[in-house]
């Protein structure tokens, strides 16, 4: 039981509670998709594993409804939505001299000092690459470090730094970037890329238009994939998966293992495997490096669309929200990049431990914009205007200095 864990625990009832009672907002078709979810997950343990998996069900439950119900109880506003992207960020900020240390001595520092406290996770034992060693940081594995830093990019860059200084937001997302390079993993790294894409793609588009951006590049994209067909016999995703990584040769044995985890998914379509191994050769490793694709293969289909289609559903129905002001529809782009990050990325990282659950926690974090009203302080122009005036009687008798400049 990590600290993670007891809290979830003691939070999950309260904030399912609040959810029935509407102090969430609305029901939406992702709550009950993420509970469908959790439940086919249990169904799952149940008919592959028995009663042995009596603990995995619960803890299951704790940690898929736990954080997803947790932001959607609590996350209910664009403050409260700022307060967590400032949270994640300065995690993020305090552990970067930490991870740098480890990266130039390889020692585990912070596994370390916590260690002499309360268990901790063991060295996994990465090796060096360009003369630094993968940083683990706190969790399991360097992979994992890099997933969880990387997640806070865009709300960094949107969220923490919105109406910042162009030094200072600039200087924040960076502070991000560096400290998910240092995992030395190609995943979190092509997380960073993907969201600097997406935020370019944004600006792009508030510039000439969504509607014409979207048509150009969906177009594009399908010229390019149509010629990598013609000349490789292979997707645009698989060439730049086999590019970007640090090990050429580990694109080639994930695809070894995607090959036998989808023999693994037709042979046991409905409810995976479970706890139980996956159908591979005795020599194959049991990790599967795909999000997707490893709850296809431990739970079944099922679980695979019900998660995808909560993901769908968010990002379709709160990108599609209008009458939004500036400051609502910046923290709505930060969302929608955030969670297409994790699903892009996870289709080359498993999740699994604390930066799983901060994947059901950013998920549902951002439910509260289809409730939300724009804010008069924010609205085209606003900016220019200054604070907004008081109730008082001598602010309606002598206007800010600011508006006069604005009339003048």
């Amino acid at each position: 039981m990590s600290v993670y864990r007891l809290a979830l625990c003691v939070t999950i009832f309260p904030s399912v509670f609040l959810w029935v009672m509407g102090r969430a907002g609305k029901m939406r078709i992702a709550d009950f998709a993420v509970i469908l979810f959790a439940c086919w997950r249990a169904a799952s343990f149940l008919v592959v594993d028995g009663s042995i998996a009596f603990q995995a069900i619960g803890i299951s439950f704790v940690e898929t409804l736990g954080p997803y119900f947790l932001a959607r109880s609590c996350v209910r506003s664009a403050d409260d939505f700022r307060a967590m992207a400032t949270t994640l960020f300065v995690v993020i900020a305090v552990m970067l001299p930490f991870a740098f240390l480890e990266a130039t001595t390889g020692q585990r520092v912070i596994l370390n000092v916590f260690g002499t406290i309360l268990p901790t996770y063991h060295d996994f034992g990465m090796e060096f690459r360009a003369g630094l060693a993968r940083v683990q940081g706190p969790f399991d594995h360097s992979i994992l470090f890099g997933a969880f830093c990387s997640s806070g990019f865009a709300l960094t860059f949107l969220v923490v730094g919105f109406r910042n200084r162009f030094i200072a937001r600039y200087a924040k997302a960076g502070i991000v970037a560096f400290t998910a390079a240092l995992s030395l993993s190609a995943g979190p790294v092509l997380g960073i890329a993907i969201q600097c894409l997406l935020l370019a793609w944004k600006r792009l588009a508030d510039a000439i238009g969504t509607k014409f951006l979207s048509i150009v590049t969906i177009t594009a994209y399908l010229v390019v994939q149509g010629i990598f067909w013609i000349v490789s016999n292979r997707s645009l995703i698989e060439v730049l998966l086999g590019r970007l990584t640090f090990d050429p040769m580990s694109y080639w044995s994930r695809r070894l293992i995607f090959d036998y985890a989808w023999l693994s998914v037709a042979n046991h379509p409905l409810f995976g495997t479970a706890l139980g191994r996956w159908d591979r050769p005795v020599w194959m490793p049991p990790s599967i490096d795909n999000f997707w694709l490893a709850f296809a293969v431990m739970h079944g289909i099922p679980a695979t669309l019900l998660l995808g289609l909560a993901v769908l559903v968010s990002v379709v129905s709160i990108a599609l929200k209008s009458g939004l002001d500036e400051k609502q529809a910046e923290y709505r782009a930060a969302y929608i990049i955030t969670v297409l990050n994790w699903g892009l990325v996870g289709m080359t990282v498993y999740y699994w431990d604390a930066v799983y659950v901060l994947f059901l926690l950013l998920l549902g974090s951002g439910h509260w914009i289809r409730d939300s009203v724009p804010d008069a302080a924010f609205a085209p122009g606003a900016a220019l205007t200054g604070p907004r005036l008081s109730n008082s009687p001598k602010s309606r008798i002598l206007p800010a200095r600011s508006e006069v400049g604005v009339r003048k």
